[in-house]
């Protein structure tokens, strides 16, 4: 491997790092909102909460950026 190919493959693996930094500080902020909207609201506000963020997410047809809504379709089920 060329020496400018080295450095961005280097380049290339530390923008990952940062990446990857921000979304476990992403996931950490949101997991502790979601904590937080748990403990303080009763099972019938979670399920109006669930079901307005389930048809948000598909009125945004969130597939189309490979991102999917299973999730808040499962715990909405679950729940009802």
């Amino acid at each position: 491997m060329k020496p400018a190919e080295n450095v961005k493959k280097i380049g290339e693996f530390f923008d990952n790092i940062d990446f990857i930094k921000e979304a476990k500080q992403h996931f950490m902020i949101i997991h502790a909102k979601e904590i937080d909207t748990i403990s303080k609201n009763s099972l019938e506000t979670l399920k109006k909460e669930l079901e307005q963020e389930y048809e948000k997410s598909e009125k945004l047809n969130l597939n189309v950026y490979g991102i999917s809504n299973k999730h808040i379709k499962r715990w909405k089920q679950t729940l009802a």
